[in-house]
């Protein structure tokens, strides 16, 4: 499986979060990547400034609905 966009990550999030409370941003996008079976190679993945593709995902996932309600 290839590393979902960030909308799709929503709820996988949100389920980790109900789950298992707060947790940092690393902790939330390794134990998402862990729920979506996520291959090493996908964890391994980055964007251009270098930062992990699933942690950039995992942020906007948990951000955008934020400042769409603000």
């Amino acid at each position: 499986m290839s590393i979902p966009d960030y909308q799709s990550l929503m709820e996988p999030v949100l389920r980790v979060v109900a789950r298992d409370g707060v947790l940092s941003m690393r902790d939330l996008s390794d134990r998402g990547a862990a729920e979506l079976k996520l291959t090493e190679e996908d964890r391994r993945q980055t964007i251009q400034s270098g930062m992990g593709l699933l942690e950039n995902r995992t942020h906007w996932a948990v951000t955008y609905p934020a400042l769409r309600s603000g």
